[in-house]
């Protein structure tokens, strides 16, 4: 039978199967809690020298035309006046979602996917929160992590502040905790 909803109405379906429902219906999530206190060393700004933080899930894609909805949010602390830190998404070693290559007369500046300036202390814990869909065309096991790119001057720290690990561990230094959220998106 076909039941025509009218706009605006709601359809209870409560104790009802559902078929025929197909694409943006979310197929499985993975989640993964990371805790680890991890310190990064920055590698300098050029292009290759994008470093992968150990924040990562694999999911398996149960079709090749489903889309996966990347999502971190991570507990985030810097070395003493950090510049800018950039932040990719990788699936497998390539950077997915970043933005378009732009010139200027001095420089190419990287394609990234977002940046985080930290306040010029040591004792913050930020969050950078990042999202994006991919479409990875396989119904093999795919691997999202997330890297960063900065000064090779400083220190990213992940689920703790710069304070604690730089310099003298204190009991009003916060630590945190980071997570990725993998979402398969039916096509």
């Amino acid at each position: 039978d076909t039941v025509d909803v009218p706009s605006g109405a709601t359809l209870d379906v409560t104790g009802a199967t559902v078929t025929g429902l197909s694409a943006g219906k979310v197929l499985q999530v993975v989640t993964s809690s990371y805790k680890t206190f991890e310190t990064t060393q920055g590698a300098g700004y050029a292009d290759t020298n994008w470093v992968d933080l150990g924040i990562n899930a694999s999911i398996t894609p149960t079709a090749t035309n489903s889309k996966i909805m990347v999502s971190f949010y991570v507990a985030a602390g810097c070395s003493y006046q950090c510049p800018t830190i950039f932040f990719g998404i990788k699936r497998g070693s390539t950077l997915i979602n970043i933005g378009n290559q732009w010139t200027t007369t001095n420089s190419t500046p990287n394609r990234v996917q977002t940046g985080r300036a930290f306040a010029a202390t040591s004792s913050q814990l930020a969050d950078v929160n990042i999202v994006a869909v991919d479409e990875p065309s396989t119904t093999s096991a795919t691997t999202y992590t997330l890297s960063m790119i900065c000064d090779s001057s400083h220190y990213i720290d992940i689920n703790i502040c710069g304070q604690s690990v730089h310099y003298t561990p204190a009991v009003q230094y916060p630590s945190g905790a980071s997570t990725i959220t993998l979402m398969e998106i039916a096509g």
